[in-house]
């Protein structure tokens, strides 16, 4: 290597005011001329070992270079000089990154969907999206769960999310909780990008809602009555209040108020977490009045599968009955938009927007038939409709006493 020849010399010119008489100069191996400027020799003596030592030790690493190794820097400096940025920058750049990944890796998928679960299930939200959110996760984890979260790309979610052959839109709701996954982790240092956010959601084509015909409803309530009593109130309040099956689930009868012509839905059972009265129709009261517990729940827990349950029999009829998904709060919010005429009035009683409401059930049904949906009471099945007083009835022994629907007419 070339010696570095640097050398102190005093100026036989010295600009006015400058005060600089002494000047430092010379030229490193590969690199630009050295000129500083000094007020005295001891000044720039001190500066020229300074820079005699720096340009060694960097002497002596570049020496141990290779050729290959010298010509990638030089491509290096060439591709960073358009942005006006050093190797210095770019080196730092990256060990930054490098960093952030060595402390994000340990971070598995299941680990962050337990974090993220634990601080959903004290955030207020309600249960039907903590259960969901959980359902969604899980499946997620059956298939990544031993990975870090860092390391799951986009293509990886785009395959598993096409493995699952679901429908449109339950793929977009599988596709939503995981963006919140992904978000979580992304705002907790456990992985640098959200890929699922960079994944569209798929265009569903909308299904009319299926719904039951007034005659429809006679067999249904006339076999739930006799195979299914213990879910007969729930599934009243769902044809004629329109409530979810999962507001019914968690509904008591200390929240409807018959005397009122309330069932009071509140926030932590509703979808949108907001509370919401609903009015008791004429029809549904004497449903209510005729099964009415003094407390409790309104339904028991298997009311899900018993729902389950009651729609298989009835398609196994001979000839099969109609009984479409969800087809009673489907219908309660087509008979109901068809009476009132308005939008609106449906979407509040149903904690729906108008947009939904418009879009699902306006312009379905009849008029006359939605006034035939309301009609149908207890005496539409031949059972009277009759009140029971519970002053001297224990609590515990509400269930028990749930009035018979086997006496007919007279």
């Amino acid at each position: 290597m070339r010696a570095v020849k640097l050398k102190v010399s005093e100026r036989k010119c010295v600009p006015v005011n400058s005060g600089c008489r002494f000047m430092l100069s010379g030229t490193p191996p590969g690199g630009n001329r050295i000129r500083e400027y000094f007020p005295s020799r001891a000044a720039a003596e001190r500066r020229k070992a300074e820079l005699g030592a720096d340009i060694t030790r960097a002497g002596f690493r570049a020496i141990n270079m290779t050729a290959d190794e010298r010509r990638e820097v030089a491509d290096f400096k060439a591709i960073l000089e358009p942005y006006g940025a050093s190797l210095k920058d770019a080196v730092e750049f990256y060990a930054d990154h490098l960093e952030q990944l060595r402390k994000v890796s340990s971070v598995t998928v299941r680990e962050a969907v337990d974090r993220l679960l634990d601080i959903k299930d004290t955030a207020g939200l309600s249960k039907r999206y903590r259960v969901d959110l959980r359902q969604k996760c899980e499946r997620f984890i059956l298939k990544f769960g031993k990975r870090a979260i860092s390391t799951i790309t986009v293509d990886e979610i785009r395959r598993w999310l096409n493995s699952l052959k679901v429908e449109p839109v339950t793929l977009n709701n599988y596709k939503r909780n995981i963006t919140v996954l992904f978000s979580f982790a992304l705002d907790e240092g456990y992985s640098t990008e959200n890929p699922a956010a960079r994944i569209d959601f798929v265009k569903a084509r909308q299904k009319a809602p299926g719904i039951l015909r007034p005659d429809d409803m006679l067999p249904l309530l006339q076999y739930a009555r006799e195979h299914h009593s213990d879910i007969l109130a729930g599934v009243v309040i769902q044809c004629w209040a329109g409530l979810r099956r999962a507001e019914v689930e968690q509904l008591r009868w200390e929240d409807i108020r018959l005397e009122d012509r309330v069932i009071e839905v509140n926030a932590a059972a509703a979808k949108n977490n907001v509370r919401r009265p609903v009015h008791i129709e004429d029809n549904l009261a004497e449903w209510l009045m005729m099964l009415r517990q003094p407390s409790g729940p309104v339904t028991q827990s298997c009311y899900g599968p018993c729902l389950g349950k009651l729609r298989k029999a009835m398609l196994a009829q001979n000839p099969p009955a109609t009984m479409p998904e969800n087809c009673f709060r489907h219908s309660y919010g087509t008979y109901y938009c068809a009476r009132s005429g308005s939008t609106h009035a449906t979407a509040d009683q149903m904690g729906n927007s108008p947009a939904v409401v418009k879009s699902h059930y306006r312009a379905v049904a009849s008029k006359r038939n939605a006034d035939k949906w309301f009609s149908i009471t207890p005496a539409s099945l031949g059972a009277v409709a009759e009140t029971v007083s519970f002053d001297n009835v224990a609590p515990e022994a509400s269930q028990a006493t749930r009035p018979s629907m086997t006496k007919k007419a007279k």
